[in-house]
Protein backbone atom coordinates (compact mmCIF):
# COMPACT_ATOMS: atom_id res chain seq x y z
CA UNK A 1 0.00 0.00 0.00
CA UNK A 2 1.43 3.55 -1.22
CA UNK A 3 1.90 5.98 1.45
CA UNK A 4 1.27 9.77 0.57
CA UNK A 5 2.78 12.45 2.24
CA UNK A 6 1.34 16.07 3.25
CA UNK A 7 2.77 19.07 1.62
CA UNK A 8 3.70 20.11 5.29
CA UNK A 9 5.70 16.52 5.73
CA UNK A 10 7.29 17.08 2.64
CA UNK A 11 8.39 20.71 3.79
CA UNK A 12 9.01 19.35 6.93
CA UNK A 13 11.69 16.80 5.64
CA UNK A 14 13.37 19.40 2.88
CA UNK A 15 14.08 21.70 5.76
CA UNK A 16 16.21 18.97 7.65
CA UNK A 17 18.27 18.23 4.77
CA UNK A 18 19.40 21.79 4.58
CA UNK A 19 23.17 22.06 4.13
CA UNK A 20 23.95 23.58 7.48
CA UNK A 21 22.37 20.23 9.20
CA UNK A 22 24.48 18.27 6.35
CA UNK A 23 27.59 20.01 7.46
CA UNK A 24 27.04 19.39 11.53
CA UNK A 25 29.33 16.34 12.45
CA UNK A 26 28.10 17.21 15.99
CA UNK A 27 24.52 16.05 14.93
CA UNK A 28 25.99 13.06 13.57
CA UNK A 29 28.08 11.99 16.00
CA UNK A 30 24.48 12.13 18.80
CA UNK A 31 22.38 10.69 15.43
CA UNK A 32 25.17 7.89 15.80
CA UNK A 33 25.24 8.10 19.63
CA UNK A 34 21.88 7.86 20.01
CA UNK A 35 21.15 4.70 17.14
CA UNK A 36 23.99 2.60 18.97
CA UNK A 37 21.92 3.21 22.38
CA UNK A 38 18.27 2.62 20.99
CA UNK A 39 19.81 -0.58 19.14
CA UNK A 40 21.54 -1.90 22.51
CA UNK A 41 18.04 -1.16 24.52
CA UNK A 42 16.26 -3.28 21.60
CA UNK A 43 18.96 -6.04 21.97
CA UNK A 44 18.48 -5.86 26.15
CA UNK A 45 14.51 -5.90 25.58
CA UNK A 46 14.39 -8.60 23.14
CA UNK A 47 16.71 -10.86 25.49
CA UNK A 48 14.75 -10.19 28.56
CA UNK A 49 11.47 -11.60 26.60
CA UNK A 50 12.88 -14.88 25.26
CA UNK A 51 14.65 -15.50 28.95
CA UNK A 52 11.13 -14.57 30.93
CA UNK A 53 9.50 -17.37 27.90
CA UNK A 54 12.15 -19.83 28.29
CA UNK A 55 12.20 -19.81 32.46
CA UNK A 56 7.76 -19.96 32.36
CA UNK A 57 7.46 -16.80 34.66
CA UNK A 58 4.45 -15.03 34.79
CA UNK A 59 3.34 -11.32 33.42
CA UNK A 60 4.41 -9.57 36.57
CA UNK A 61 8.08 -11.58 36.41
CA UNK A 62 7.76 -11.14 32.49
CA UNK A 63 7.47 -7.48 33.32
CA UNK A 64 10.00 -6.87 35.79
CA UNK A 65 12.54 -8.73 33.26
CA UNK A 66 11.67 -6.46 30.50
CA UNK A 67 11.72 -3.25 33.59
CA UNK A 68 15.23 -4.48 33.87
CA UNK A 69 16.77 -5.31 30.50
CA UNK A 70 19.24 -2.73 30.73
CA UNK A 71 20.40 -3.33 34.07
CA UNK A 72 23.58 -5.13 34.55
CA UNK A 73 24.73 -7.64 37.22
CA UNK A 74 27.97 -7.22 39.15
CA UNK A 75 29.75 -9.69 40.91
CA UNK A 76 30.24 -9.64 44.98
CA UNK A 77 34.02 -8.47 44.97
CA UNK A 78 33.80 -5.98 42.49
CA UNK A 79 30.87 -4.41 45.12
CA UNK A 80 33.06 -4.45 48.11
CA UNK A 81 35.71 -2.06 46.34
CA UNK A 82 32.64 0.56 45.09
CA UNK A 83 33.03 3.71 47.16
CA UNK A 84 30.91 7.16 46.37
CA UNK A 85 32.29 10.09 46.12
CA UNK A 86 28.98 12.13 46.28
CA UNK A 87 27.26 12.77 49.34
CA UNK A 88 24.04 10.76 49.53
CA UNK A 89 21.14 14.08 50.04
CA UNK A 90 17.91 12.67 51.27
CA UNK A 91 14.31 15.46 51.44
CA UNK A 92 15.82 16.84 54.78
CA UNK A 93 19.11 17.83 53.08
CA UNK A 94 17.59 19.27 49.59
CA UNK A 95 15.44 21.41 51.89
CA UNK A 96 18.42 22.78 53.70
CA UNK A 97 20.19 23.22 50.49
CA UNK A 98 17.32 25.57 49.04
CA UNK A 99 17.35 27.52 52.04
CA UNK A 100 20.73 28.80 52.48
CA UNK A 101 21.84 32.03 51.66
CA UNK A 102 23.69 32.69 48.48
CA UNK A 103 26.99 34.37 48.45
CA UNK A 104 27.24 36.19 45.42
CA UNK A 105 30.65 38.07 46.14
CA UNK A 106 32.09 34.34 47.30
CA UNK A 107 35.20 33.70 45.05
CA UNK A 108 35.58 36.93 43.84
CA UNK A 109 38.25 37.63 46.70
CA UNK A 110 41.74 36.90 47.57
CA UNK A 111 42.32 35.26 51.12
CA UNK A 112 45.48 35.53 52.57
CA UNK A 113 46.42 32.21 52.57
CA UNK A 114 45.35 32.17 49.16
CA UNK A 115 48.30 35.29 48.65
CA UNK A 116 50.58 32.72 47.48
CA UNK A 117 49.07 30.55 45.29
CA UNK A 118 47.65 33.30 43.13
CA UNK A 119 50.88 35.26 42.99
CA UNK A 120 52.29 31.65 41.32
CA UNK A 121 49.20 31.52 39.02
CA UNK A 122 50.24 35.25 37.96
CA UNK A 123 53.74 34.41 37.42
CA UNK A 124 52.89 31.31 35.02
CA UNK A 125 50.39 33.01 33.02
CA UNK A 126 52.64 36.11 32.43
CA UNK A 127 55.30 33.14 31.17
CA UNK A 128 52.86 31.59 29.32
CA UNK A 129 52.26 35.23 27.55
CA UNK A 130 55.75 36.32 27.64
CA UNK A 131 56.61 32.98 25.39
CA UNK A 132 53.82 33.62 23.03
CA UNK A 133 54.96 37.10 22.48
CA UNK A 134 58.50 35.59 22.21
CA UNK A 135 57.47 33.07 19.63
CA UNK A 136 55.42 36.40 17.23
CA UNK A 137 58.47 38.58 18.07
CA UNK A 138 60.94 35.66 16.81
CA UNK A 139 58.72 35.16 13.59
CA UNK A 140 58.95 38.73 12.55
CA UNK A 141 62.40 38.69 13.72
CA UNK A 142 63.11 35.88 10.71
CA UNK A 143 61.06 37.41 8.05
CA UNK A 144 62.78 40.65 8.09
CA UNK A 145 66.20 38.80 8.47
CA UNK A 146 65.05 36.69 5.27
CA UNK A 147 64.45 39.73 3.65
CA UNK A 148 67.54 41.49 4.13
CA UNK A 149 70.32 40.74 1.07
CA UNK A 150 73.14 41.48 2.10
CA UNK A 151 75.26 40.43 5.49
CA UNK A 152 75.53 43.82 6.37
CA UNK A 153 72.36 44.39 6.27
CA UNK A 154 71.53 41.67 8.14
CA UNK A 155 73.93 41.84 11.05
CA UNK A 156 72.58 45.28 11.65
CA UNK A 157 68.83 43.81 12.09
CA UNK A 158 70.80 41.51 14.61
CA UNK A 159 72.49 44.68 16.25
CA UNK A 160 69.02 45.94 17.22
CA UNK A 161 68.55 43.52 19.77
CA UNK A 162 70.98 44.71 21.84
CA UNK A 163 71.16 41.48 23.66
CA UNK A 164 72.26 38.64 23.37
CA UNK A 165 70.80 36.50 25.44
CA UNK A 166 67.45 38.25 23.71
CA UNK A 167 68.94 36.29 20.56
CA UNK A 168 69.73 33.40 22.34
CA UNK A 169 65.82 33.20 23.82
CA UNK A 170 63.91 33.16 20.98
CA UNK A 171 66.10 30.69 18.91
CA UNK A 172 65.94 28.67 21.64
CA UNK A 173 61.82 28.96 21.83
CA UNK A 174 61.49 26.47 19.06
CA UNK A 175 63.14 24.08 16.54
CA UNK A 176 65.26 25.80 14.38
CA UNK A 177 65.10 25.22 10.22
CA UNK A 178 68.47 23.99 8.84
CA UNK A 179 68.03 27.33 6.21
CA UNK A 180 67.97 30.01 8.70
CA UNK A 181 70.52 28.16 10.49
CA UNK A 182 73.38 28.22 7.95
CA UNK A 183 72.13 31.86 6.81
CA UNK A 184 72.50 32.79 10.24
CA UNK A 185 76.25 30.76 10.45
CA UNK A 186 77.01 32.00 6.92
CA UNK A 187 75.85 35.77 7.43
CA UNK A 188 77.73 36.36 10.58
CA UNK A 189 81.22 34.73 9.55
CA UNK A 190 81.26 37.36 6.30
CA UNK A 191 80.20 40.09 8.48
CA UNK A 192 83.31 39.05 10.94
CA UNK A 193 85.50 38.97 7.65
CA UNK A 194 84.66 42.81 6.29
CA UNK A 195 85.33 46.21 7.09
CA UNK A 196 82.72 46.98 9.34
CA UNK A 197 83.05 44.51 11.92
CA UNK A 198 86.92 45.61 12.66
CA UNK A 199 85.05 49.13 13.00
CA UNK A 200 82.78 48.28 15.73
CA UNK A 201 83.62 48.76 19.41
CA UNK A 202 84.32 45.98 21.73
CA UNK A 203 81.01 45.51 23.28
CA UNK A 204 79.13 45.42 19.59
CA UNK A 205 82.27 42.68 18.59
CA UNK A 206 81.34 40.50 21.62
CA UNK A 207 77.89 40.69 21.46
CA UNK A 208 78.10 38.98 17.77
CA UNK A 209 80.43 36.07 19.09
CA UNK A 210 78.31 35.40 22.10
CA UNK A 211 75.27 34.90 18.77
CA UNK A 212 77.60 32.70 17.27
CA UNK A 213 77.69 30.92 20.83
CA UNK A 214 74.25 31.17 21.73
CA UNK A 215 73.89 29.20 18.15
CA UNK A 216 76.14 26.24 19.06
CA UNK A 217 75.07 26.24 22.64
CA UNK A 218 71.69 25.41 21.45
CA UNK A 219 70.07 21.70 21.85
CA UNK A 220 69.32 21.44 18.16
CA UNK A 221 72.98 22.49 17.02
CA UNK A 222 74.42 18.66 16.46
CA UNK A 223 71.59 17.77 14.38
CA UNK A 224 71.89 21.42 12.30
CA UNK A 225 75.51 20.79 12.28
CA UNK A 226 75.95 18.29 9.79
CA UNK A 227 74.04 20.84 7.54
CA UNK A 228 76.80 23.17 7.22
CA UNK A 229 78.74 22.97 3.70
CA UNK A 230 82.28 23.49 1.99
CA UNK A 231 80.78 27.48 1.71
CA UNK A 232 80.15 28.04 5.06
CA UNK A 233 83.34 26.35 6.32
CA UNK A 234 86.18 28.22 4.12
CA UNK A 235 84.79 31.38 5.45
CA UNK A 236 85.39 30.16 9.30
CA UNK A 237 88.83 28.53 7.73
CA UNK A 238 89.88 32.04 6.60
CA UNK A 239 88.32 33.80 9.78
CA UNK A 240 91.09 31.54 12.03
CA UNK A 241 93.85 32.14 9.51
CA UNK A 242 93.43 35.68 10.27
CA UNK A 243 92.44 35.80 13.99
CA UNK A 244 94.85 37.39 15.77
CA UNK A 245 94.10 40.81 13.32
CA UNK A 246 90.61 40.26 13.85
CA UNK A 247 89.67 39.43 18.05
CA UNK A 248 90.40 41.17 20.63
CA UNK A 249 91.10 38.82 23.24
CA UNK A 250 88.19 38.36 24.82
CA UNK A 251 86.46 37.63 21.51
CA UNK A 252 89.17 35.85 20.75
CA UNK A 253 88.32 33.50 24.02
CA UNK A 254 84.89 33.41 22.93
CA UNK A 255 85.52 32.38 19.37
CA UNK A 256 87.71 29.52 20.40
CA UNK A 257 84.69 27.78 22.51
CA UNK A 258 82.64 28.29 19.42
CA UNK A 259 84.63 26.61 17.03
CA UNK A 260 85.34 23.81 19.14
CA UNK A 261 81.77 22.89 18.72
CA UNK A 262 81.68 23.96 14.78
CA UNK A 263 84.45 21.30 13.75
Amino acid sequence: MSRFYSKHQINKTDNQLNEENLLDTLKYKNDLRSAISNENHRVNIDSAKKKAVMQRMDYDGFHQMVLGADLKGIKSKEMLNLKSNDTIINNVMIKKKLNEEIDCSKGNFVIADDKKNFKENSTKTEKILNEENLKENYKNFKKNWKAKQTPIEKISMLFELNNSEVFASMIGIEMMEADIFIDYIFSMGCFILSEEYLALDSNRKLFLINCLKAIVDSHYFLSLNKFLGKKQKLVYKEIIEKKKEIFEEECSAVFELFMNKLK
